[in-house]
């Protein structure tokens, strides 16, 4: 949670120092390039355990 609420702090800091072309869309969220290259990291790292885990279950069938 707390992660969450510095993401959002940083987010408006950055959105008022950067031009709008600088600005990302995350799940319709206008967000700077490094906190977006942060997200899109996050949902591809468990993309990936997700993908090893469900091989991992259905190997032990």
């Amino acid at each position: 949670m707390l992660i969450i609420v510095g993401v959002v702090l940083n987010m408006r800091q950055e959105r008022r120092r950067a031009p709008p072309e600088h600005i990302y869309l995350w799940n319709g969220i206008g967000v700077p390039k490094p906190v977006y290259d942060a997200l899109r990291g996050q949902e591809e790292a468990q993309r990936q355990y997700l993908t090893q885990l469900e091989k991992e279950v259905f190997r032990e069938k």
